[in-house]
């Protein structure tokens, strides 16, 4: 009875059975008897025959190994992710922006960051590579749309005209006050500004005496003709284009109006239950609440903080008085109002609607602040804000950090920019004046805001909370009712104003002051991009 005998290699790996009779070996002899005699024997024919055998197995191994490898680079990249932040590398050195791309949908991929996988349901045509919103919510609603209202710059500025249409064109207050900083030389249409910025631009009124005396801020449902202290040039995007990047090389405040990717946004956005899709039903986002219609930034700080912080890099601590803190005028810094101090809440979009959408309130009635934040190139695990709304670098592609020139009137460094900040106000929400330590390009998409800005070198005037208080940066007057006895400097300060509607830009330097009040309801978003040193030193001299 013959049975399988099965032997061991020397790696371990079992030899093929060999059929073996106990006792009798013939089948074993004659298999090496075999073996020995084929590899005696040398066929050339066999061998070429061999030979290229391998060479068109491997060539068919490599060609097969690479089609794999492109399958599997699309595959990924339009698969679907909603990790937006997953993809950021460690920041570097910002490198100048090069020549403007001919095709528009294309930027020069900044290397510091992985492009972000397009989701296979749609492509948004005005999307970047490196930042937004790939889910499948948020493309199913673009699909939607724009089906519904492709790209048409003519159709989206006509649209954005009929918006505005009910808003009267604002009819700015002569420049006629014999009091001016810089003393401007020439007076100028705010509507035809000469080519280079005019000595002593812009023109500025006494913010006590003339300003708020002809229009209170708690008035928000006429605007005064002829009372607005505009000294700012309005820029027309398609025409005025290389004025306006003057105005903003020279680090001088102005506004940009008919420029259609902007027409474009407020057309979408103004399209009933858009927004309400976007921003989620149920979806909860940052808001604040209060009383009344005053919103003051207030940020409580942890005993010791900024000072251990401060020791760490191997500089002084930046306070080392005790005792109450005091302004630059030696008054102890304490606000007017206390009830100026909003409460920070959640809540979802069509919430804030809901209790936002009042066209008479008082200034001494409840008010609701909504806001957004589009962390884009910021770290989303700390820097910024987590379950940000990344979705806004789709929407508003002109505040997009691209890296070629496209941007550049809004965004001076596109690398150093601070997110898509946004603020839906309620009508008569106001934000206490305050600077920015960086530029900032500020943009109306529904309803209107007034503006009122001073130029830094009016800081010692406006009363500011010291570095070390809670509302740090924000003037103590309460611009409704000014207490010029608490506050005398405050006679002296100068400012102009703006009323920004729908579609309009608002380009702000480094550290210019800015008063804000809502005279409808309103969708405004802002994006930081770069610190300037052109005004610092007033800023440093108030103790900043």
């Amino acid at each position: 009875m013959q049975r399988q005998r099965r032997t061991t290699t020397t790696l371990g790996v079992p030899e093929a059975p060999v059929a073996t009779n106990r006792g009798n070996t013939t089948s074993l002899k004659v298999r090496r008897k075999v073996r020995r005699r084929r590899g005696s024997t040398i066929d050339m024919e066999e061998v070429c025959s061999l030979i290229l055998v391998a060479i068109v197995t491997a060539c068919l191994t490599a060609s097969g190994v690479w089609l794999l490898s492109k399958t599997y680079s699309f595959l990924v990249s339009d698969s679907t992710t909603s990790s937006f932040g997953k993809y950021k590398k460690h920041h570097k050195v910002y490198k100048p922006p090069g020549e403007k791309h001919a095709d528009g949908n294309k930027e020069a991929v900044d290397d510091d960051y992985e492009v972000l996988p397009w989701n296979p349901i749609y492509h948004i045509p005005e999307a970047m590579e490196t930042v937004g919103d790939r889910t499948p919510e948020y493309a199913e609603l673009r699909k939607e749309m724009d089906s519904i209202l492709p790209p048409d710059p003519a159709r989206s500025m006509a649209r954005l005209q009929e918006l505005t249409s009910a808003y009267p064109r604002v009819k700015p207050h002569a420049m006629t006050a014999v009091e001016h900083s810089d003393a401007v030389t020439e007076m100028y249409d705010i509507y035809n500004c000469p080519d280079e910025p005019p000595p002593g631009y812009p023109f500025e009124w006494k913010l006590a005496s003339e300003v708020l005396a002809a229009w209170p801020v708690t008035q928000v449902d006429e605007i005064p003709q002829n009372k607005v202290h505009q000294g700012l040039c309005v820029f027309d995007y398609e025409t005025d284009y290389d004025k306006a990047l003057r105005y903003r090389n020279a680090e001088l405040p102005f506004v940009v109006v008919n420029d259609p990717a902007v027409a474009r946004t407020v057309e979408r956005w103004n399209i009933p239950g858009y927004m309400s899709q976007m921003l989620g039903k149920d979806t909860m986002h940052r808001a604040e609440y209060n009383t009344n219609s005053h919103f003051l930034y207030h940020q409580p700080k942890r005993e010791g903080v900024r000072r251990r912080r401060k020791n760490r890099n191997g500089l002084p601590p930046v306070r080392e008085q005790e005792g109450p803190l005091q302004d630059l005028q030696g008054r102890v810094a304490e606000l007017q109002r206390s009830d100026v101090i909003p409460e920070a809440i959640r809540m979802t979009y069509d919430d804030w609607l809901e209790k936002a959408n009042k066209t008479h309130v008082g200034p001494e009635e409840e008010h609701w602040y909504f806001r957004l934040i589009g962390c884009g190139y910021m770290d989303t695990a700390g820097g910024c804000d987590m379950g940000s709304s990344e979705y806004l670098y789709d929407e508003l592609p002109f505040f997009q950090p691209r890296r070629d020139n496209r941007n550049a009137l809004y965004l001076g460094e596109p690398m150093e920019q601070k997110g898509i900040h946004c603020r839906f106000g309620m009508k008569g929400v106001i934000a206490e004046n305050h600077f920015d330590a960086s530029r900032n390009a500020i943009v109306v998409l529904g309803g209107r805001r007034r503006y009122i800005l001073s130029h830094p070198n009016q800081c010692e005037n406006l009363a500011l909370l010291p570095r070390d208080h809670e509302s740090a940066r924000h003037s103590e007057v309460d611009y409704s009712d000014p207490d010029l006895e608490r506050f005398p400097e405050f006679a002296n300060a100068k400012a102009n104003e703006v009323v920004l509607t729908a579609g309009q830009v608002l380009y702000l330097p480094t550290h210019w002051f800015h008063y804000i009040v809502s005279l409808d309801l309103n969708f405004q978003c802002n994006t930081r991009s770069g610190i300037t040193h052109h005004y610092h030193q007033y800023i440093k001299d108030c103790g900043f």
